[in-house]
């Protein structure tokens, strides 16, 4: 069996058609904020690959 010549677009014809078909969305919802906990009171180790982000 060959390969299709002509691809079909059907699904890509409108926007609401190809919100229902696409296969990956993210969204903020779908992030996570990440906690690095350090065992121990009041203290603020930062974490060197991440700038700005602390234990």
């Amino acid at each position: 069996m060959a390969y299709p010549v002509h691809r079909l677009r059907r699904l890509r014809k409108n926007e609401n058609i190809r919100r229902l078909v696409r296969e990956n969305h993210i969204s903020v919802d779908d992030l996570i904020y990440p906690l690095f906990i350090e065992e121990g009171e009041n203290i603020k180790k930062e974490i060197p690959s991440m700038p700005g982000i602390y234990r």
